[in-house]
Parts: C-alpha cells; sequence; structure tokens
C-alpha cells in the first residue's frame, strides 16, 4: 500500500492526524497539487477531530463513573456532529451494558418480591449484555437455590 492511499484511507476513517503525517511523508518524495489539496482538506478537519476526541475523553470518564446515560448522551451529540467507528462501537457497548444493568435491576426487584421464574431469564440476559457477569452468575445460583428451596418446602407441606 503506497504511502498516498494509507493516507486516503485514514482520512476516510476520519482519522485526520494520521492522514496528514502520512501525507507529508508522502510529500517528501513527490509533491503534486491533489496531494496539497488532500492535506489542507484533511488539515481543515482536525479541529473536529480535536472536538470529538475531547468528547471522547468525557464519555470514558462518565463510563468510569457509572454515569451511563450521561455518556450515552454525550456520545451521541458528538457523533451526529463527527461521526466515526469507534464513537459507534463505543456507543453500542455503551447502550449494550445500560440494557444489561436494567435487566439486573428488574431481575433484584422480582427476587425482593418473591417471584423466582423471572429473574433467572433476566439474570441470563444481563450476563451476556454486561461486561463483568460475576455478579449475574451469583444472582443466578441464588435464585436456583432459592427455586429449589421453595419446591422443597412445597412437598414438605403436601
Amino acid at each position: 500500500m503506497n504511502l498516498v492511499t494509507q493516507a486516503q484511507s485514514q482520512a476516510e476513517n476520519r482519522f485526520y492526524k494520521n492522514a496528514i503525517a502520512v501525507y507529508r511523508k508522502a510529500e517528501k518524495l513527490y509533491c503534486t497539487e491533489s496531494l496539497e489539496q488532500a492535506i489542507a482538506a484533511s488539515v481543515a478537519q482536525v479541529q473536529q477531530q480535536e472536538i470529538y476526541k475531547a468528547t471522547l475523553q468525557k464519555v470514558q470518564k462518565a463510563q468510569s463513573e457509572g454515569r451511563l446515560e450521561r455518556a450515552i448522551a454525550l456520545l451521541k451529540d458528538a457523533l451526529t456532529k463527527f461521526s466515526r467507528a469507534d464513537g459507534l462501537d463505543l456507543l453500542q457497548k455503551l447502550q449494550q451494558t445500560l440494557k444489561g444493568r436494567e435487566q439486573f435491576r428488574q431481575g433484584l426487584a422480582a427476587v425482593k418480591v418473591g417471584n423466582f421464574k423471572a429473574p433467572a431469564s433476566l439474570y441470563k440476559n444481563a450476563k451476556l449484555l454486561l461486561p463483568n457477569s460475576t455478579y449475574c452468575q451469583i444472582r443466578l445460583a441464588l435464585v436456583a437455590i432459592k427455586t429449589q428451596v421453595a419446591k422443597a418446602a412445597s412437598i414438605a407441606v403436601k
């Protein structure tokens, strides 16, 4: 892959700073008007890339603080202005984690009212959606134990 093709690929993926660096390498080998235009076009996009990068850092901070709704809102806004594959992937991951947390909470609420059937599927769904499924595993085991205890108690009563 030649330098111009590499730079074009970087620009197409909206990594303009990388594109400029590769274009500059190509410019040292041969300087053409189309190469200068490509550099100028990438330079014009760097500010948007920097704004996106700063927002991405805020999103990651909100995510690490557990404020997923805030992270999702920030990221959606950033992606409307500067859509990039890494941001779209992160958005999907955040939305999936948020959905997993909600499934987990619903499982907890069902157990709290004595319903031991619904939580198993809720915890299984949450386990698939959450990056760390340890708590889901523990809750699934507890539901299984409580279900067995409830069955044994109902048999003993009969």
